[in-house]
């Protein structure tokens, strides 16, 4: 979204805990490897922790509500001065350091959800049905606030509308789909006679219903049947994912790249020889990351049952160690010209962008 508006000679700041590119800030988080229990594998709530409860359920509407505020304040602190707030969710905390902007600021509040907040839930404690009740009261609070509302597909639409409606309001939620990065050279990985799959993003962070194992177990077994291939990570790992890939027979074979910037993250995905997907089973929406992995025309090794396949244009079949093991390395080609794939999405939110402005 940044880059779109920039494309048309718009001055954006961006305020994220990344990496920051040349107009943005980072904001670390205090934590910056999140904590073995921010989500304990494989262990029911009940037998959570102190600290687990007092960071997963105390905090509203999510855990990173101390970093959404220090974001607000250290964008304020910057001097500088916008026509216009975007906040990304989730986290949905954003919707707070929003508000506070807005106040300050005195201008449009646009929130833009990239995932569903309360249904269905992606936080293992949004099961609770106290929190459902509360963050639906909050939710109400916060969308009446904002003056624009958009959604990365109908489903993550009717959730945010629905905890809308409850509120007596009115206002529909656009739709814009993901959207899609340009294309860029290929930068070959070294070393050059290694098949490089990559996996960029979260697991269990993002969603409490995606693990590593399904990787590392692939990952594992397609080895077998060809030892060149190597698994690239980049993003945010728990403790606990750390200590799955960092094992005598994982660590020699994977890199981990931490979680690194946009472009960093498209460079490394540009020389990937294989890109890696991952849904949670029985998901419904279309990562994200498929819009991206589709500008690199290379083999997509997608994992994750449900809806979004069909609505993906995938086979209805995870991807099999078999299929790990036969990828080939890539041509890299010194004359590249750029084709971009559609873009609706970038099209439904300059549309949006440009009425605000005019309002």
């Amino acid at each position: 979204m940044a880059k779109a508006l920039r494309a048309r000679g718009h001055q954006v700041l961006v305020v994220s805990p990344s990496p920051a590119d040349e107009m943005g800030i980072c904001v670390p988080h205090v934590q910056a490897q999140p904590p073995k229990d921010v989500r304990p594998e494989g262990r029911p709530m009940w037998q959570w922790g102190l600290r687990q409860w007092g960071r997963e359920i105390l905090r509203w509407p999510d855990p990173d509500v101390a970093w959404a505020k220090r974001a607000a304040r250290s964008a304020f602190e910057t001097g500088f001065k916008p026509d216009l707030i975007l906040v990304s969710c989730p986290p949905e905390s954003l919707l707070l350091a929003g508000l506070r902007l807005k106040k300050k600021w005195a201008c449009p509040l646009w929130a833009d959800f990239r995932d569903a907040w309360l249904e269905p839930p992606r936080r293992m404690e949004r099961r609770l049905w106290f929190r459902r009740l509360g963050e639906s009261m909050q939710g109400r609070y916060l969308l009446n606030q904002c003056d624009a509302l958009s959604a990365v597909d109908p489903t993550v639409s009717r959730d945010i509308e629905t905890i809308n409606k409850s509120a007596g309001l009115e206002n529909k939620v656009a739709i814009i789909p993901q959207l899609v990065p340009a294309p860029r050279p290929s930068q070959p990985i070294e070393p050059t006679d290694e098949i490089h799959l990559c996996y960029t993003g979260q697991f269990s962070i993002g969603d409490a219903n995606r693990s590593i194992d399904t990787i590392l177990d692939c990952y594992q077994k397609a080895r077998s049947l060809n030892p060149r291939l190597r698994l690239h990570i980049a993003g945010h790992l728990t403790a606990l994912e750390h200590e799955k890939i960092r094992t005598p027979d994982m660590e020699p074979y994977i890199t981990y790249h931490g979680a690194l910037s946009l472009d960093a993250t498209l460079e490394l995905q540009s020389g990937a020889d294989g890109l890696i997907l991952l849904s949670s089973e029985n998901g419904w929406a279309i990562p994200g990351k498929l819009f991206e992995y589709r500008a690199q025309c290379v083999p997509i090794l997608a994992h994750g049952s449900g809806p979004w396949r069909k609505a993906a244009g995938l086979s209805q079949n995870d991807a099999q160690p078999s299929d790990w093991a036969e990828v080939k390395k890539r041509t890299i080609d010194k004359n590249f010209t750029p084709i971009g794939l559609d873009n609706p999405g970038e099209d439904a939110f300059i549309a949006i962008f440009d009425y605000l402005m005019r309002s």
